[in-house]
């Protein structure tokens, strides 16, 4: 069932009884798409506004009103069907794939939870680093806004932090059920080809914009997830719940505790769902896919839209875009900055502290300014609450890295080089702007009243992506007269202050909507705006200096003239995942037997198929031409045909639920030589002898293995229940066998046993003759046929074989080993130290028996 599409990605898989939540995600930028799309479509009413549901009027989408003020909306997937469902256990695969968690379990209504919630433990620190920096730069606003409102500035529409925290309290539970829709999406919300989802019907769009977008939790909320999910390590198995299953995180490549979670029957084990929500063919420092632990699962269950693909423009572009680089991904960022800071601009970048970007950044960065002889000239400065902490826990997860970071503490060494260039002065790191050391690198040259509103040196700024949401407050006067700015957003401050300046560079270097860039565009109009009211409040306010006409003119709003690039360094557009080319290599290496993805993807894959094709068409060697003209031409060969799963290819959409069947993988047992002895065969009409098997089947050692009923028991039937209780889950069976019976047909299988000696010495010379067994001959009385059992030994590679009969008792010996098989009447015994040709014995000998 598919829950969520896109970034806010949400699946629910139903294996056996149980119901297994696969994520529940909100995209990490869904707020900044919010502020994009605030007015967009709506027809009449203020711009800035948009009606809630249950709320008593239109709450300010502006970001200078602050997050408790705004209420930051952020795109989760369809609650409404998830509370539907009872849910037995969650397992989350990423830091983001948990943020719509504290929706889901802190509703009015009671509503049935997922029992447990598993994450991998360096997600689980990701996690934590995210959710700090979100709050700490809401917590800096409702201060900056409570200090402000003490100075008798909260008429302006600023909340004290009581104020906010109330509100907050009261619409954390209330959804945007009711908002004004049209054509385009709802009003005051970006469309879903804003958001990259523009294959969605429009059937399901106002669905998107009237029940998807909630207001972002309160720290409590999120806490109180965060404390009941269980941290796993790689390759852990945990059960889930009392259904007989297991699952298993294995890292998938694509990011720091990025999981892909495998799916197995608890006590079988024969059947395996594979959930994959990315992938990564090469990645800076994650563990990649372990292929030969996945290979052939029986159901792939793939993220939907995790293939990355640059969708349609949604509208018409801007008049006269900068042409963005050539190279997309780190080659493209390198070069944007390395443009940018040469040109004496500033090169801001906008990142999360979850690791997956900032880490890459820095270490590729800094090479970039040294091969440019700028590392000394140009600083690379990393500013955010959690900033100096992100990289600390890119030092201390190695279970979480990839085997080169891990192999450098043997040397020792570092995995990442941030120490070094922390020591050489290189790297600043700081928890906002106001840091001395990052006030030093990054103030202007000239200092007095007008530095502040000056452009920094050239420099290369990572910045706390949150604070983009929340502005800097007015200036708060004070006792001497002065005023005192309060910061709570670093990267709104320096967005206003690099937007008129065209030698700068913003660039989003992670997946993000085609809503990210004009969500920026928007949110430095809006900051443009609130400093020229700063700038008019200063002139008028108490304590100002006498008005002067020339002072007291505002400055004019300079339009945004810094380029802004979306350069994400994996993936394309709001995708993160691999390309379709990559993605069908590896489905060719993991060979599903049922492939399940969305119809997108799905489209996506046989578009790459069909290029394939023709790529391998055009690389045919041209053919030769017949002379005369009456010759035909030899046949043309087809190109092999591409296969994206052994049997089927189920694709999904959105709101949507599919099925499979799965079949039970149990192909043969390994039967013990006591319960072969037990056997008593009896006549079962002309050529036939039957039999009673009676035995519990057990999963252990990776096979399953047909054990004797233990005590004197006759049937299975009677210790059944017993049996399964004390064995964890073994099955009983009782079954009848066939038998080719004994009788007149020994002197054919000596015929059959001397031929196939012919056989084996005539083929010696033959490289592509079949395998045949060599029997040495002796002479034996009537007992079983041997040439049913020859032959899978001669398929085995066992072809030197002696046969000797001893009354009843009829004996075949390997040649060279310790190995000997006595077949009697009604039973058989294999006699061998080697477990290899016990194993191989056994097989050739089931062979000859049929269940009934």
């Amino acid at each position: 069932i598919c829950a969520g599409v896109g970034a806010s990605r949400c699946l629910v898989l139903r294996f056996r009884k149980a119901n297994i939540l696969l994520d529940c995600a909100v995209p990490l930028d869904s707020a900044l798409y919010a502020a994009a799309g605030a007015g967009e479509g709506s027809a009449g009413g203020d711009a800035d506004t948009a009606v809630l549901g249950g709320s008593p009027g239109p709450h300010p989408q502006s970001p200078t009103t602050g997050p408790a003020g705004s209420g930051l909306l952020d795109l989760t997937p369809f609650l409404p069907l998830l509370h539907t469902l009872e849910l037995h256990a969650a397992l989350i695969s990423s830091a983001e794939a948990l943020l719509a968690l504290p929706l889901l379990l802190t509703q009015p209504l009671p509503e049935p939870a997922p029992g447990t919630q598993h994450l991998e433990r360096a997600a689980i620190d990701a996690a934590e680093q995210l959710v700090a920096e979100r709050w700490a730069a809401q917590r800096a606003a409702a201060a900056a806004a409570a200090a402000a409102a003490r100075n008798g500035t909260s008429g302006q529409g600023f909340k004290t932090h009581t104020e906010a925290a109330q509100e907050e309290q009261a619409y954390n539970h209330k959804d945007t059920g009711d908002l004004r829709t049209n054509s385009k999406g709802a009003a005051g919300l970006p469309s879903a080809a804003d958001l990259g989802l523009w294959d969605l019907p429009d059937r399901q769009v106002g669905l998107l914009a009237g029940s998807c977008w909630r207001r972002r939790p309160s720290l409590a909320a999120v806490r109180y997830v965060l404390d009941r999910v269980r941290p796993v390590r790689y390759g852990q198995v945990v059960p889930l719940d009392d259904y007989e299953l297991t699952a298993t995180p294995y890292p998938c490549g694509s990011g720091f505790g990025h999981a892909a979670w495998q799916v197995m029957d608890g006590a079988e084990r024969c059947r395996t769902v594979l959930y994959l929500p990315n992938a990564a063919p090469t990645h800076a420092f994650a563990p990649p896919l372990p292929l030969a632990l996945l290979r052939q699962p029986d159901a792939l269950l793939l993220a939907p839209h995790m293939l990355a693909a640059a969708g349609p423009a949604p509208g018409p572009p801007p008049p006269a875009p900068p042409p963005p680089p050539a190279r997309p991904g780190l080659a493209g960022i390198k070069e944007a900055v390395l443009g940018a800071v040469m040109g004496g601009g500033v090169a801001l970048l906008p990142v999360h502290p979850t690791g997956d970007t900032a880490w890459e950044l820095l270490e590729a960065l800094a090479a970039s300014l040294a091969s440019a002889d700028l590392a000394d000239s140009v600083p690379l400065v990393y500013v955010g609450p959690r900033a100096r902490t992100s990289l600390a826990l890119a030092s201390v997860s190695l279970e979480a890295l990839g085997p080169d970071r891990r192999a450098a503490v043997y040397r020792p060494a570092h995995p990442f080089a941030f120490d070094t260039l922390l020591k050489s002065g290189k790297l600043v790191v700081g928890g906002s702007l106001a840091d001395s050391e990052v006030r030093r690198r990054l103030g202007p040259e000239q200092h007095g009243q007008q530095a502040e509103e000056q452009r920094p040196r050239p420099a290369v700024v990572l910045v706390s992506a949150d604070s983009l949401l929340h502005p800097v407050f007015p200036p708060v006067p004070r006792a001497c007269g002065t005023r005192e700015r309060r910061m709570s957003g670093d990267t709104w401050e320096l967005l206003r202050r690099l937007g008129p300046d065209p030698c700068s560079v913003l660039i989003l270097p992670h997946a993000a909507a085609p809503a990210a860039l004009r969500g920026i565009r928007r949110i430095y109009a809006q900051a443009a705006a609130a400093a020229a009211a700063d700038h008019a409040s200063q002139s008028s306010g108490p304590g100002s200096l006498p008005a002067n006409p020339r002072l007291a003119e505002p400055p004019p709003q300079q339009p945004l003239r810094m380029r802004l690039l979306h350069l994400p360094l994996h993936g394309a557009g709001a995708s993160p995942g691999p390309s379709p080319a990559i993605m069908l290599e590896l489905l060719q290496l993991l060979q599903p037997r049922h492939l399940l993805l969305s119809s997108r993807d799905h489209e996506l894959l046989q578009q790459a198929a069909l290029m394939r094709q023709q790529q391998h068409l055009l690389q045919l060697p041209p053919q030769p031409q017949p002379q005369g003209g009456s010759a035909a031409l030899p046949p043309h060969v087809p190109a092999p045909a591409i296969q994206l799963a052994r049997e089927s290819v189920v694709p999904y959409g959105w709101l949507s639920q599919v099925a499979v069947s799965l079949p039970r993988n149990v192909h043969s047992a390994l039967i013990s030589p006591d319960l072969l002895a037990r056997l008593q065969w009896l006549g079962a009409g002309p050529g036939l002898q039957v039999a009673r098997l009676n035995c519990v089947l057990v999963f252990r050692g990776g096979a399953w293995h047909a054990d004797p009923v233990p005590g004197s028991a006759t049937s299975a039937d009677s210790v059944a229940a017993a049996v399964a209780t004390a064995a964890g889950g073994a099955v009983a069976a009782d079954q009848l066998l066939l038998l080719a019976a004994p009788g007149q047909a020994a002197a054919q299988a000596a015929s059959l046993g001397s031929g196939a000696g012919g056989a084996g010495a005539g083929a010696g010379g033959d490289a592509a003759a079949a395998p045949a067994v060599k029997v040495e001959a002796a002479s034996w009385a009537p007992g079983p046929e041997l040439g049913p059992l020859l032959a899978p030994l001669a398929e085995r590679g066992v072809t030197h074989v002696g046969v000797e009969a001893d009354g009843e008792v009829t004996r075949l010996v390997v040649s060279g080993t310790d190995a000997s098989l006595e077949l009697r009447r009604g039973s058989a015994h294999i006699h061998t130290a080697c477990p290899v040709l016990r194993q191989v014995l056994t097989d050739c000998l089931m062979r000859q028996l049929t269940a009934i």
